[in-house]
């Protein structure tokens, strides 16, 4: 433990990390850059390199000049990049991905945007783009401000926005999704109803697929949350881990081992067992114990990721495994204008 915080504190404090003072804009808080792109000092390295010595952060419509990839070749391959932008005052994070080689007749490429911020208390996702429609995230304030894009902040938790040097955390929210399909219409307004959802986030060093090492903040989002604030019955949780020097770098889905999906009764097992013979993804981060009465065993890989979770000391512990996974450490140079002409298609809403 004491190895982690001494590199997190090498990260955020001594100054290897050239300080970010963005001409347009008054500086975002410091934990803002746990979500962007930086650029290394040496232009032939990049981030995670043996040369990288120092890096930068981008800044607002400038090109990274190297993009993120999932590894994949032809078909199946994703690119994406995480860049900030500020309007009226507020910073935001695009993160546009590109499906290469998946046309579609409207636009030649399949793809879209999500989008990250920093609140009050978290670094948190806005927006989140799927193919078959883009989530907004309200936090439960919305009602008394349905126009306001401060409704979508501190919802979808990816880690503190103030605290630089805290190791873990856990929590719950009360929040609620505006699901936006295509061609509908942006515009102020409120879900129906919030409900509950239990999280969790560490910092620690991990090893990526492609072998990049990076500090990160790996954070947990259950599909529920119990009256004592655990996950309770929830049998389903995403990961998200933000590289430093990267941003969004990796997207897990994790599944209790007896769920299965009710629309093609496909069961998680099934799922797992092909995410696992894909390669897209090595061994996952061990989850850490943070005294809430949620227990974890170590993860196993033996045909499937799986971890034991006990989510309350009164309950069994129940087998969950890996049924998804991106991991964008594949680190592709040369410019991205391709992908910054994506971001444009992030909504306003997030910025008004």
């Amino acid at each position: 433990m004491q190895s982690i915080v001494r590199a997190f504190i090498v990260v955020t404090l001594s100054g290897l990390y050239a300080p970010w003072t963005p001409a347009r804009a008054s500086p975002p808080p410091a934990s803002f850059l746990f979500l962007i792109q930086q650029r290394c000092d040496v232009p032939t390295a990049l981030p995670g390199d043996p040369a990288c010595r120092t890096m930068r952060p981008v800044e607002p419509g400038e090109d990274p000049l190297y993009r993120l990839s999932n590894g994949a070749e032809g078909e199946g391959r994703i690119d994406m990049v995480n860049l900030p932008i500020e309007r009226h005052g507020k910073w935001r994070v695009v993160s546009p991905d590109a499906h290469v080689n998946v046309t579609d007749a409207t636009t030649g490429i399949k793809g879209g945007v999500s989008v990250e911020g920093v609140g009050a208390r978290f670094l948190s996702v806005l927006g989140s783009w799927s193919p078959v429609a883009v989530s907004h995230f309200t936090n439960a304030a919305c009602d008394a401000m349905p126009d306001n894009s401060d409704r979508f902040l501190d919802s979808w938790v990816l880690g503190p926005a103030q605290d630089g040097t805290a190791m873990a955390g856990h929590g719950e929210t009360r929040s609620g999704n505006l699901t936006r399909y295509e061609g509908e219409t942006d515009g102020p307004g409120c879900p129906a109803r919030l409900r509950k959802a239990a999280y969790s986030w560490i910092r620690q060093d991990y090893t990526y697929r492609s072998g990049r090492r990076f500090p990160s903040l790996v954070s947990v989002h259950y599909s529920a949350a119990s009256p004592q604030g655990g996950p309770g019955e929830a049998e389903q949780r995403e990961r998200l881990y933000l590289a430093w020097g990267l941003g969004l770098a990796r997207w897990e889905k994790w599944s209790r081992e007896d769920w299965h999906n009710p629309k093609t009764g496909e069961t998680a097992l099934d799922q797992a067992r092909r995410v696992f013979v894909s390669g897209r993804c090595n061994t996952p981060i061990d989850d850490r114990d943070q005294g809430d009465g949620v227990t974890y065993g170590a993860v196993s890989s033996d045909g499937t990721y799986a971890e034991a979770i006990r989510t309350a000391p009164d309950s069994p512990a129940h087998r969950w495994v890996l049924t998804q996974c991106q991991d964008y450490t594949s680190l592709r140079a040369g410019p991205t204008r391709d992908l910054q002409q994506m971001s444009a298609g992030a909504s306003s809403e997030f910025w008004r």
